[in-house]
């Protein structure tokens, strides 16, 4: 299905640079001439998942993101610690931390854990709310984490 772009009479000259825009645009939104829809045996990509909150269950499948509803303010040289717990009936839950350095976000992984938890990450000088991302060994889990709320 093509989705019709009108633009105004000052923007149709054959050339412009909005007027390509607005081609690609248009071209990247129905896709290329002929281009058929996935099939419905395509295989199902896991995707990732997040949630804000302290605790949750991770499924088997994907990456899954836990965010902090908060926000910790760090400065030069700042560590941020985190800590939590795993329940889990087979072998766990890989864990990734969220920190920054020089500015940019980087995930700190800690391993496989089934049971109570811990790591500190580089938070610098950055303005933004604690998050980590599990992901099952087994069939699921539910983990715990913070600190993720404060008074």
């Amino acid at each position: 299905m093509r989705i019709p772009l009108p633009l105004p009479r000052t923007l149709r000259r054959a050339g412009s640079v909005v007027g390509t825009f607005a081609l690609v645009t248009t071209a990247l939104l129905t896709g290329p001439a002929g281009a058929t829809a996935p099939s419905a045996a395509a295989p199902a990509k896991a995707m990732d998942s997040i949630v804000i909150g302290c605790e949750g269950t991770v499924p088997a499948v994907g990456w899954h993101h836990f965010r902090s509803a908060h926000s910790v303010a760090g400065y030069p040289g700042y560590r941020f610690g985190y800590d939590g717990n795993v329940s889990s009936d087979t072998s766990g839950v890989v864990i990734q931390l969220k920190g920054f350095e020089n500015g940019q976000a980087v995930w700190v992984g800690i391993g496989a854990r089934n049971g109570p938890w811990g790591g500190e990450v580089p938070w610098g000088n950055s303005l933004a709310h604690p998050e980590i991302r599990a992901q099952a060994v087994g069939t699921g889990a539910t983990i715990s984490w913070g600190p993720c709320q404060w008074p």
